[in-house]
């Protein structure tokens, strides 16, 4: 199983993507302090997620992964979890990491 990470983002292969989910657009996160996005500009990758927080993606053939202030990363065909780093902060508790 492959695994690639992006400044904050984690792409995990996975076999299935589970049934149920929304289709959404194509960015993954949205960074809160410069505007910038771990996106895909192709048609090529499928993304799905719940309200919840949950995203996968299908990697229908080889696309790239863009990010202003991180290397552009070439993700392999596949199915993909997209797991979101978080951290602890000391009065706020878990949280997702602000890039």
């Amino acid at each position: 199983m492959k695994s690639i990470r992006q400044g904050d983002v984690f792409l995990k292969e996975i076999k299935e993507i589970p049934k149920g989910l929304d289709k959404k657009n194509n960015v993954l996160a949205l960074g809160e302090q410069t505007g910038h996005s771990h996106r895909f500009n192709t048609n090529q990758v499928l993304c799905y997620g719940k309200l919840e927080g949950q995203q996968y993606i299908n990697v229908k053939q080889k696309s790239e992964l863009i990010h202003e202030d991180h290397a552009n990363l070439q993700v392999p065909k596949g199915k993909y979890e997209v797991i979101i780093q978080r951290e602890f902060d000391i009065v706020e508790g878990i949280r997702q990491v602000l890039d």
